[in-house]
């Protein structure tokens, strides 16, 4: 089985942060401190990048390659889309 909840929280994570990049390029309320804490802080706890390393391990241990690779091409490039989606959502809402 594939193992959705990792690819959940690691696909919402990814567009969160992308988000917040774009918000942070526009505002000026945080301090870089805050802006830290809130990305690589919160969002990198809440994102799973060794679970999602030992899930698609023991996939490949279990002899289940085709849904290892599913997992895998959809943390990595799942993850840039959404993050790119994030962010061009928010830069799209400060220009216009």
């Amino acid at each position: 089985v594939l193992p959705f909840g990792t690819l959940g929280v690691n696909l919402l994570g990814s567009f969160i942060m992308g988000s917040l990049f774009a918000y942070f390029m526009y505002t000026n309320v945080l301090s870089v401190h805050m802006k830290s804490f809130l990305t690589t802080g919160l969002l990198g706890a809440l994102t799973t990048y060794s679970t999602f390393a030992m899930e698609s391990f023991l996939l490949i241990q279990g002899g289940s390659l085709l849904l290892a690779g599913l997992n895998i091409t959809l943390n990595v490039f799942g993850t840039i889309f959404m993050a790119s989606g994030g962010y061009y959502l928010i830069q799209s809402i400060f220009k216009s």
